[in-house]
């Protein structure tokens, strides 16, 4: 419990689950590479930083549950945020297959892949950073 507040204050928890979604929408991504030319296959991608914006969004009222088994009351708070995998029902595009582009696909994995690298080098810099503090070096 301690050390989970610790991350909770450093943002290591906020940051694994950027981790997550990013992993997540590798496999996606993967998935719709893999199924370009399976024909009928519906393309899918993750919702992780919309939502996560949202529950950041100050202007939304938000109330603190005391209970689990009490409805959520505005905002979804940042913390319990999860990446949602969700399945792309728009129309086939121009190949007649699928919904599945593989040039926009391509696209995607290397901006994931950027994104991730970059959520990684955060979390060991927090990671540093904590050590440093227990070190006695801040």
């Amino acid at each position: 419990m301690f050390l989970q507040r610790i991350f909770q204050k450093a943002g290591v928890s906020l940051l694994n689950r950027s981790l997550d979604a990013a992993a997540l929408r590798h496999e996606a991504i993967a998935s719709n590479i893999a199924n370009v030319e399976t024909p009928g296959y519906q393309r899918r991608e993750v919702k992780f930083e919309e939502k996560l914006r949202e529950s950041l969004d100050t202007r939304k009222i938000s109330g603190l549950r005391t209970d689990a088994r009490h409805l959520p009351i505005g905002r979804e708070r940042a913390m319990d945020v999860q990446p949602e995998l969700v399945v792309d029902r728009s129309s086939e595009n121009n190949s007649g297959v699928n919904n599945v582009d593989i040039d926009q696909e391509m696209a995607n994995l290397a901006k994931n892949q950027i994104y991730f690298s970059a959520s990684a080098t955060l979390v060991a810099r927090k990671f540093r950073g904590l050590k440093e503090a227990i070190r006695g070096r801040l």
